[in-house]
């Protein structure tokens, strides 16, 4: 994989703007997208719900397959002058790519923020239960609200004590952040 490759998928897999040669990276506010030679060939939505998509643009080039083929959970190859996707045969027209699972994230630059933020509570062993599970709790429900906006607590929340509020936001933290 050429080193411009490399870069590019890295500032596009992580949200980072990139601008090299032929290949850029742009980020808004709702999605990040890769270019090559100004067409928009990739996309990776900040919504955890939505996933990335992808497309040739109508350039069934070696630059365009190779670009496409850093991005983790994508493989391109040609076969009698048709090409696959993962394969199955793919007309290069925009197409939604499962998130990979394969220990990549696609995650936006926050998570890092929410989960140092998490790791303080853990490291004041003086802060009482109830005081920790607050502190976590502020801090997973507003992340939570924010990749989901209709995200409600478990109805049962206010009711249970607060080893199994801690012991659910650990799950969270472990599963989703």
């Amino acid at each position: 994989m050429r080193k411009i490759t490399e870069e590019s998928v890295d500032a596009f897999m992580n949200a980072r703007r990139f601008k090299k040669s032929n290949t850029e990276v742009e980020v808004k506010p709702n999605v990040t997208i890769l270019k090559l030679f100004g067409n928009e060939i990739a996309y990776r939505y900040n919504d955890p719900r939505r996933t990335l998509s992808i497309t040739n643009c109508g350039w069934r080039s070696v630059t365009t397959k190779e670009r496409l083929n850093g991005i983790p959970g994508v493989s391109i190859y040609q076969r009698d002058h048709e090409w696959y996707l993962n394969d199955k045969p793919w007309d290069g027209e925009l197409t939604d790519v499962p998130r990979p699972t394969n220990g990549t994230t696609l995650q936006d630059p926050s998570f890092g923020l929410t989960k140092a933020f998490l790791m303080f509570a853990d490291l004041d062993d003086s802060l009482p239960l109830k005081k920790r599970v607050a502190y976590k709790e502020r801090i997973v429900f507003a992340k939570m609200r924010s990749m989901i906006p209709d995200w409600q607590p478990p109805s049962d929340w206010v009711n249970i004590p607060d080893e199994e509020k801690l012991r659910r936001i650990k799950q969270i933290q472990e599963e989703v952040l």
